[in-house]
């Protein structure tokens, strides 16, 4: 997460988030990787075989669910500033 949350910063500092906005980036990310996931898992039961997909999706989700959505959402809004920003 470490890595989307530099992703997050960035992000922020082209294109200004709102606080609200950044808290939900980790719910989004999750529901990406378990949309990826039941997605790949209907095709294959409905058509006997789905594009292969790699651990990563439900590792990644797994470790978010362990480490509890309502923990890094503050972790992703806390950079919601920009390296330099001043307080007005």
């Amino acid at each position: 997460m470490d890595l989307a949350v530099e992703v997050v910063a960035g992000y922020h500092c082209l294109t200004p988030l709102e606080l609200p906005e950044a808290e939900l980036v980790a719910d989004l990310i999750a529901a990406r990787y378990a949309a990826t996931v039941l997605i790949t898992a209907g095709r294959a039961r409905d058509q006997g075989w789905a594009p292969e997909i790699d651990d990563e999706a439900f590792r990644q989700l797994q470790a978010m669910i362990e480490t509890d959505l309502d923990v890094l959402g503050p972790r992703f809004a806390s950079v919601v500033r920009c390296p330099g920003e001043r307080d007005l």
